[in-house]
C-alpha cells in the first residue's frame, strides 16, 4: 500500500490519525532497511528536517530495545541531516514540545512489525 505525505510534515494530513499511520510505517519500514537517501529526501523541507533527526534518533532507540540489527544506520541519520552530533539538551527540547507521542509511536512501531509491513521499501510522496 502506497501512502503520499511527509510523515514528518504533520500540518499536511487531515487528521492526526492520517499522519500517525504514515509515520509508523515510514518508521517501521526503516526499521528494517534503513534508507539514509530516503531521510534526506524527505528533510529537505526545512520545517521537517529537525522532526526526521529527531526520529530517526527515537528510530535507532526502538532498533537498540528490539536488538535489531538496523540501529547502527538509524543512528547515522542525525548527523547527516544536521551536521552535527545529537545533543541531549536539544533532544529534550524537541521532546518537550510533543510532536509525537513516544508511548503511541512504540506501540504503533511494534503494531506494524508484527503486522503490516512487508521486507520492501514504501517510498512516500514527499
Amino acid at each position: 500500500m502506497a501512502l503520499a505525505g511527509n510523515p514528518f510534515k504533520k500540518d499536511q494530513f487531515p487528521s492526526y490519525r492520517d499522519w500517525e499511520e504514515v509515520l509508523f510505517l515510514f518508521l517501521a519500514t526503516q526499521l528494517k532497511d534503513p534508507d539514509v537517501e530516503e531521510w534526506n529526501r524527505l528533510a529537505q523541507d526545512p520545517s521537517a528536517k529537525e522532526h526526521a533527526a529527531f526520529m530517526s534518533l527515537q528510530a535507532a532507540n526502538f532498533a537498540h530495545a528490539k536488538k535489531l540489527p538496523s540501529e547502527q544506520k538509524l543512528l547515522s541519520v542525525y548527523p547527516t541531516l544536521m551536521n552535527e552530533k545529537p545533543s541531549l539538551s536539544r533532544y529534550k527540547d524537541w521532546v518537550s514540545k510533543r510532536w509525537c507521542d513516544e508511548n503511541r509511536l512504540v506501540h504503533g512501531l511494534q503494531f506494524a512489525l508484527d503486522h503490516h509491513v512487508s521486507v520492501t521499501t514504501h517510498r512516500l510522496v514527499a
